[in-house]
């Protein structure tokens, strides 16, 4: 049908979109890889500077250096990743606005038409159509709330604090290993790991079932509305009293 057709090419759209984010989110990485870099050679000449001097005050003035250039491109990096995630985000809702703006022209303009070939169709291939339209929204709202939840800032990355990434990840209570531990350490790293894999796969779960959930809630309504409409239709069709009314 014309709106299988339609989702169609709104699907390519979606896959052309999501390549450019790709190369968004390539770009952003190359630019943190290079501000870190960038540090860390600074921070690792002005340390070797002040190895080297003979001076306390000027080792002092030096480590002092390294660190606030240290404080100053943790902080650019920082910028540079709440720009790239509001610049991100807006893409998205220009993106979802601009598909659903697509659809909603698209059943303006075919409305008359589809209204004259109802007549022809069967009820099946009216109510697949329905079904469609109204289920594009929710898989829309799923797929947002997947990437949001599989999506960890940068700010627990950058501060290298394992327990504050493991949170950022999915763990309320992540264990992790006392400072100075080794062997034993490395076990409790597994352990949280595997925890973490789990509580992962168990929001994906969750998110599969809240989308199921809305499906058949959505699909009742449609079934509901579809009847309804079926209903007037097939009165009017018998020239049915009735139907002038409900008009």
């Amino acid at each position: 049908s014309a709106w299988s057709q339609r989702e169609e090419e709104m699907r390519g759209a979606d896959a052309a979109f999501h390549e450019r984010e790709k190369a968004h989110t390539k770009h952003w990485e190359d630019k943190r890889l290079q501000l870190t870099a960038e540090r860390d050679a600074k921070i690792r000449q002005l340390l070797e500077q002040g190895e080297k001097s003979q001076s306390k005050a000027e080792k002092q003035l030096l480590m002092q250096q390294a660190k606030l250039f240290g404080q100053r491109l943790d902080a650019q990096i920082e910028r540079a990743w709440e720009e790239q995630k509001k610049e991100r985000d807006a893409r998205w809702a220009e993106h979802s606005a601009a598909k659903q703006e697509r659809r909603q022209k698209f059943k303006d303009e075919s409305l008359s038409v589809q209204q004259q070939a109802e007549g022809a169709a069967t009820a099946s291939d009216r109510f697949q159509d329905m079904a469609r339209a109204r289920l594009a929204g929710v898989e829309d709202a799923w797929a947002r709330k997947v990437e949001k939840s599989s999506t960890v800032g940068a700010g627990p990355l950058r501060d290298g604090d394992l327990a504050a990434c493991l949170r950022a990840a999915g763990l309320e209570n992540p264990s992790v290993p006392a400072e100075g531990t080794m062997y034993a350490g490395i076990s409790t790293v597994a352990d949280t790991v595997e925890e973490l894999v789990t509580a992962r796969i168990k929001r994906r779960q969750d998110l599969c079932t809240e989308i199921e959930e809305q499906t058949l809630q959505n699909l009742r309504a449609c079934v509901e509305k579809f009847v309804q409409k079926e209903g007037v239709q097939q009165r009017k069709a018998a020239g049915g009293p009735a139907a002038e009314e409900e008009e």
